[in-house]
């Protein structure tokens, strides 16, 4: 049995407001295993992104507790990657893939040798030189994700960082988010999307949350085999996993759209 990477109990986060406190997340009780590929979805608002910066300890939580098992202390917990590309302007490709190495004192030689490895896994190796300026979005998203897995983190975050793209790199992106992760034997991820699709298409369990505030509604497994392509979208199996959350999702999301329209 795969042992838990990440518990948390009772979790919970207010926002304090001029009209009152706020409350963002309830009662959040969740275990992520060693390994794990955890997709989290669920209607605007509905505090996913704040669930994520708090594993990331950007916000500190109101309440409960977060136990992660660290297994190796030379290695970073954790790294983020956000929908904004955001990495340095200033920098070229190969730079912005090895900072993070060079933050953490990674001699120049390793670093760059680094990070030229996982360039050439995101297929950049030819705009090694480039400026953020002068790539796609696409490419500077590959960019982010390429610095992420070479700081070799034991717990990749990910906060819809396909978001921004068209539909079609956004799906080559998916593919090759899976291809380096499995390539890299496997990394605990926890991975906020606003889409059923791709939450299907890259997770172990997709975890759907409430309307405001929110709470865990439902925990669903993806029973579909590893490795995943394209091809996987047109089976039968995942037609129905996908309808299933959908399903499950609508209410949520009818929810959101209805507390919407009170507000306005």
């Amino acid at each position: 049995m795969t042992a838990p990477k990440i518990e948390l109990r009772g979790l919970g986060k207010i926002y304090p407001t001029p009209q009152g406190d706020v409350d963002a997340l309830v009662d959040i009780n969740l275990t992520v295993n060693d390994g794990e590929f955890l997709c989290i979805v669920g209607p605007s608002g509905c505090g996913k992104s704040t669930l994520l910066r708090i594993l990331a300890g950007i916000y500190e939580e109101t309440s409960g507790e977060i136990i992660v098992h660290k297994a190796d202390i030379d290695r970073p917990l954790n790294s983020v990657v956000f929908q904004e590309y955001a990495i340095f302007p200033w920098r070229t490709t190969l730079d912005n893939i090895a900072f993070g190495l060079e933050m953490r004192g990674v001699p120049k030689p390793n670093r760059m040798a680094i990070a030229r490895a996982y360039m050439e896994k995101v297929g950049l190796t030819r705009f090694a030189d480039n400026y953020p300026n002068q790539l796609s979005g696409g490419m500077k998203q590959r960019v982010a994700l390429a610095r992420a897995m070479a700081n070799d983190p034991e717990i990749l975050l990910m906060d819809e960082p396909f978001g921004a793209l068209d539909a079609q790199t956004r799906e080559v992106m998916q593919e090759e988010l899976l291809r380096i992760w499995e390539e890299d034997g496997g990394k605990t991820v926890v991975y906020i999307t606003h889409s059923i699709d791709e939450a299907v298409m890259l997770g172990d369990r997709v975890v759907i949350m409430t309307a405001h505030p929110g709470r865990i509604k439902s925990i669903h497994p993806i029973d579909l085999p590893r490795p995943r392509t394209q091809q996987i979208r047109g089976t039968a199996e995942y037609a129905h996993i996908a309808q299933v959350i959908r399903e499950d999702l609508s209410e949520e999301v009818d929810k959101a759209q209805a507390m919407e329209r009170l507000e306005s």
